[in-house]
């Protein structure tokens, strides 16, 4: 969980993370990547450049109702590739 975090803030990361994989969002399995996730968003990182094909593979607009739900932060996941395509 972020070091700078008050208590109460670990407990709705836990829980976004939880509900992402519940919804199927991430799969069941990719507990680190839902809360790398959730702990990402919570820090208002808007970009998270990942080369993890699971992490490639959610749906941006339902892990957004997600997290946006939870006061935390939209995020955009992409790979290098594409931003280096899209802005190299």
């Amino acid at each position: 969980m972020p070091a700078n975090c008050k208590p109460a803030w670990h407990g709705v990361i836990g829980i976004a993370a939880q509900e992402l994989r519940e919804r199927k969002i991430v799969r069941a399995e990719e507990v680190h990547d839902s809360l790398i996730i959730a702990e990402a968003s919570f820090g208002l990182c808007s970009l998270l450049i990942s080369s993890d094909g699971h992490m490639l593979e959610i749906d941006n607009s339902a892990l957004n109702d997600v997290l946006v739900r939870r006061d935390l932060g939209a995020i955009v996941i992409a790979s290098p590739w594409k931003i280096v395509k899209d802005y190299g």
